[in-house]
């Protein structure tokens, strides 16, 4: 009898951590599926880079004021010059990422420790960081030119172009914004723009609106009543898309005058 009952408990037992196994396993499952998710973005990511490496493209850089987010967006067309990847980097100060997150629950920890967005040391961003992240990027890529908003970025405009880095002013006018912004929605529609499913650009982009004045022209704008949300992936892409049909309008027009000259 004695040993009946003991084997009854040690059953009992057994059936009991089998139970909690089950409802332990329940509550990690979908924690290690967002892990190993996460592992598998970060080697594409990795795979994306090497294969893009000493391809030409054109940058856009949104520079913050000294609290808030940053954005240096590549654009990578293909062959055809008809695709598009994107190649994006971020950065905001530490304390603007703890209060944001504490916040309005803006999962900056989990991106930075994915290597999705770098948080800066302290208060306010690190220019000098964000400089020579810009500069070894220079050095792996065929950036062609780098569109930024001239306001609060003299100096770092000063310091790439000294790098060699050919720096082009990027007035934030509807007037510079229509026709990039335009290309970069069809390139959407159309199913030609990779991002990589990069979750800041993911955040940016669910954020972003845009306004349109009685022309027609277009132009991304933040949501007037939504103080946490940032367009700054969206903006530096269409800066960087902008360089990039540049660049085609004046390979373009020198095609045309070797045709005339034939």
């Amino acid at each position: 009898q004695i040993k009946k009952t003991e084997a009854e408990r040690k059953l009992r037992a057994t059936e009991q951590n089998t139970q909690q196994t089950e409802v332990i396993l329940r509550e990690i499952t979908p924690h290690l599926k967002f892990l190993r998710s996460q592992e598998k973005k970060q080697q594409e990511r990795g795979v994306i880079e090497e294969e893009l490496r000493g391809r030409e493209c054109g940058a856009g850089l949104d520079l913050s004021s000294k609290y808030d987010l940053t954005a240096f967006v590549m654009a990578f067309p293909d062959e055809t010059r008809k695709k598009f990847t994107l190649l994006s980097r971020f950065w905001i100060p530490e304390d603007t990422a703890a209060t944001y997150e504490k916040k309005y629950g803006i999962p900056f920890s989990v991106w930075a420790r994915h290597n999705y967005i770098t948080l800066t040391p302290g208060a306010s961003v690190d220019y000098d960081l964000i400089e020579t992240s810009i500069q070894a990027d220079s050095e792996k890529f065929g950036i062609r030119s780098v569109a930024y908003d001239p306001w609060n970025a003299n100096a770092t405009r000063t310091r790439l172009d000294a790098y060699g880095l050919q720096m082009v002013e990027f007035f934030q006018s509807l007037k510079n914004f229509n026709e990039p912004c335009k290309e970069f929605g069809r390139l959407i529609r159309e199913g030609l723009l990779n991002h990589g499913n990069h979750p800041v650009m993911n955040w940016n982009a669910e954020s972003v609106e845009v306004f349109t004045d009685c022309s027609g022209n277009i132009r991304p704008v933040k949501p007037k009543d939504a103080t946490c949300n940032k367009i700054d992936g969206i903006v530096a892409s269409i800066m960087a898309l902008s360089t990039v049909m540049t660049s085609d309008e004046t390979i373009s027009k020198y095609e045309r005058e070797e045709m005339l000259v034939l």
